[in-house]
């Protein structure tokens, strides 16, 4: 069953984003009541009247599942990522904020499409940045979220800093990276105490949850650890629940809360 197109204009790596129910193991229903859907184009003619189907020769799907993967890999780097390190997060969204930790206490209020391509997403949010005079170089470096399993770059992408480790990716800590989009990452240097790859020792990285010793350096778990048992079993690698679960998803759900006010205020 090929994955149906939303119509809500959100974008994963410059294309529309698509949704699918059989890859949870459901039945889709919802595409039996869109007219317009192309799944439900039976013709090559009726197809082509949609604007965002194309006809594979034997039936209607969204134009980017019929183009090639050749062709959807040509992207432009300096926006989407390099290409064995690409950008993950959804873009499109003209509504709504999304808020991240900067420290243990503070939140910040970002736009929707915070991760989903390269920007400087703290040069209009961060309060170091928006100050007069002299700003932290990182204000102008541009980053976005990433898959640590799929990413080849030089400098290995860093998972999300501890306050921020409610942020999941296929049952991942969320990871970011500077490198796949060209730039240098200054952030993680001034604020040493929160990522792997600046502590300098084993005992340094057992203090960090989301770390692991590698015997040499200290990384996110997943590029020690699961990354490697996903890539060589074809099973996607999982990381525990949270510890005092209930209390991170407090905080989690007051950030979507919080959100979700956001959007109605919009």
């Amino acid at each position: 069953m090929l994955p149906k197109q939303t119509v809500t204009g959100v974008e994963y790596q410059g294309t529309p984003a698509y949704w699918s129910y059989a890859t949870c193991g459901g039945t889709d229903f919802f595409s039996e009541t869109n007219e317009g859907a192309c799944v439900n184009q039976k013709t090559e003619g009726d197809c082509g009247k949609q604007s965002k189907c194309a006809w594979d020769g034997k039936q209607c799907a969204g134009k980017e599942i019929v183009k090639t993967c050749k062709d959807n890999a040509k992207k432009d780097e300096s926006v989407y990522g390099e290409e064995d390190c690409r950008c993950i997060g959804l873009g499109g969204k003209d509504i709504g904020k999304a808020f991240l930790y900067m420290d243990e206490k503070n939140l910040l209020t970002y736009s929707p499409n915070v991760g989903a391509t390269c920007q400087a997403w703290e040069n209009t949010t961060h309060p170091d940045c928006l100050k007069d005079g002299d700003k932290p170089s990182w204000c102008s470096e541009k980053w976005c979220f990433v898959d640590p399993c799929k990413c080849k770059t030089k400098s290995p992408p860093k998972a999300v800093m501890p306050s921020n480790r409610h942020m999941r990716f296929q049952g991942k800590t969320a990871y970011w990276s500077y490198a796949t989009c060209g730039s240098t990452d200054s952030w993680s240097s001034q604020h040493k105490d929160k990522y792997c790859v600046h502590q300098e020792t084993e005992a340094a990285c057992s203090k960090l949850s989301k770390c692991a010793w590698n015997g040499k350096e200290c990384l996110g778990k997943a590029l020690v650890d699961l990354c490697e048992k996903q890539e060589s079993s074809g099973v996607l690698g999982v990381e525990a629940p949270l510890p005092n679960s209930a209390a991170s998803s407090i905080v989690a759900m007051n950030a979507l809360l919080l959100a979700f006010v956001m959007i109605l205020l919009h």
